[in-house]
């Protein structure tokens, strides 16, 4: 299931085997993408479609399948984790919040009161 449309085919057959013929799909971030292609590719099964915080612009940056590789490899991923991607991505912050609220500022104190 590494497509749009073989993750859209999977909820189409999950429907199919649960006895669902149409549904209204919720989707969050990047799931918004799956279901815009399940919506595509099955509309027969679908009542509609609603979107939160869907992700709507290409990723800048790309891929991060190196990042979650590299953490899942025994102590060399511990290391990273615990002593180089917290502080790399607290430096950061800033600039990935204000990207992520762009074209809109940033609320006041944002990222202290996320907890992030």
């Amino acid at each position: 299931n590494d497509t749009l449309a073989a993750q859209a085919d999977t909820i189409a057959a999950l429907m199919d085997h649960l006895g669902i013929a149409k549904a209204i799909v919720v989707a969050h971030s990047f799931g918004g993408a799956i279901t815009t292609a399940f919506a595509r590719q099955h509309p027969e099964k679908t009542l509609g479609l609603v979107f939160l915080a869907p992700a709507t612009h290409p990723w800048p940056g790309g891929a991060t399948a190196w990042y979650y590789k590299l953490t899942a490899m025994p102590v060399i991923g511990w290391l990273f984790s615990e002593t180089l991607a917290y502080p790399a991505g607290m430096l950061r912050i800033g600039d990935a919040t204000a990207c992520v609220f762009s074209p809109n500022e940033v609320p006041e104190s944002y990222v202290d009161n996320a907890s992030i």
